[in-house]
């Protein structure tokens, strides 16, 4: 059976809202922060996004040698 990964993603994105969500209500009994989960939220965030864009980059840079190594043969 074949994954639709529109429906993938949005399942990891529900997942973590729903994740976010019980950190944030039990911060308070937990004795946690809410400033410094808010923190360490955005620093999860962030770091995804930069493994993200460097996939992308590793992806685009590994085309580009394909690309490079094509005309060479070609020529």
């Amino acid at each position: 059976m074949k994954v639709d990964e529109d429906k993938l993603d949005l399942s990891f994105v529900i997942s973590l809202v729903r994740a976010t969500s019980i950190l944030w209500q039990a911060s308070v009994p937990l004795g946690i922060s809410r400033l410094l989960l808010s923190y360490l939220l955005s620093l999860i965030s962030l770091s995804m996004c930069f493994v993200s864009l460097f996939t992308v980059f590793c992806v685009s840079v590994l085309n580009l040698l394909c690309l490079c190594l094509n005309v060479c043969v070609v020529l």
